[in-house]
């Protein structure tokens, strides 16, 4: 294990749906542009910033000061979720969840009109993030690594029910959150939570929402951001944003005998310099020998041991 005495913080970029913005919210965000709608749709929507009570990311006074003329509307019977966002985080590491949400029309169908996302939605939304240049800061997916998937599922059939629940209290109020959930490496559901929207006619600022802040993450995984609304009522999504304290585990390693990594176990912080003393803090000599071909020596001084050929031979033995 690697671990660091920093203190990072990741304060990640604010999604003001702003034309202006979008192509640098986009690279982080999963947003569909059809859903982004002027202000004047929300009827008494009270005005405010392209900000949270946090620093934004990149600062841009002008741009942070101005009000809001965009909004991010989700209806089950046009788009349940939007606004996800899927990070890479390790153990000990904390997050926390901004944004607002408004409406101004009762749920006057009761539970009986809600529709949940499925869990096949949910895992579209998961692995739908972007994949472009800034996918390796946030720790892209791959639907290679959904394995597991009984304990995916249960994970978020629990996530669904608690809402349920939460929903039954006043059915009158859309069934609609910001949620996270937390999976590990084999993608196992850790955790998660929620926060409902708020009062009809009324704006809710989601900066000093316990259920969204300091959020303890205990495995090696991701996590997953998003907005969603079961209801058949239009609910207004904005500025949601995510900080990112780092704990202090920057790689976690697990190897078979004679030094050969197990892969599937093992984890790496994003967007941090590898650590190349790795088994006995020999050094990995990757880049010099493999050129990405996969053969990989660690330098014992006297000689050079290929891991792979060695447990091979002992296998064989």
């Amino acid at each position: 294990m690697v671990l660091s005495e920093d203190n990072q913080t990741d304060i990640y970029p604010v999604a003001t749906l702003e034309t202006s913005n979008l192509p640098l919210e986009e690279k982080y965000y999963n947003i569909s542009t059809g859903q982004i709608v002027d202000k004047s749709v929300a009827t008494r929507l009270p005005s405010y910033v392209n900000h949270n009570i946090i620093p934004t990311n990149p600062v841009n006074p002008t741009f942070d000061n101005a009000y809001s003329s965009k909004l991010y509307v989700l209806n089950k019977n046009t788009q349940k979720m939007g606004l996800g966002i899927t990070l890479r985080v390790m153990s000990g590491d904390t997050i926390d969840i901004y944004g607002k949400s408004y409406y101004f029309q009762n749920n006057t169908g009761g539970s009986s009109a809600n529709t949940d996302p499925t869990t096949l939605e949910i895992l579209t939304g998961l692995l739908g993030g972007p994949t472009g240049g800034n996918a390796l800061v946030h720790g892209a997916v791959t639907s290679s690594q959904l394995n597991g998937i009984s304990n995916t599922t249960s994970g978020i059939t629990s996530l669904l029910n608690n809402e349920t629940s939460n929903n039954n209290l006043n059915t009158l109020v859309p069934k609609a959150y910001i949620n996270y959930i937390i999976f590990d490496d084999q993608f196992k559901c850790v955790s998660s939570g929620f926060a409902p929207v708020g009062a009809n006619g009324t704006l809710t600022d989601y900066g000093t929402n316990p259920a969204l802040h300091n959020i303890l993450v205990n495995k090696n995984g991701f996590v997953y951001i998003y907005c969603n609304n079961a209801s058949p009522v239009d609910v207004f999504f904005d500025n949601l944003q995510v900080m990112h304290r780092r704990g202090h585990i920057l790689e976690e390693t697990h190897y078979y005998p004679f030094g050969l990594s197990m892969a599937g176990i093992s984890d790496k912080a994003a967007n941090k310099l590898e650590n190349l003393y790795k088994y006995n803090s020999k050094e990995l000599q990757h880049q010099e020998f493999s050129d990405s071909s996969g053969l990989e020596l660690y330098d014992f001084g006297a000689r050079m041991q290929d891991p792979q050929l060695v447990f091979g031979i002992v296998l064989i033995l």
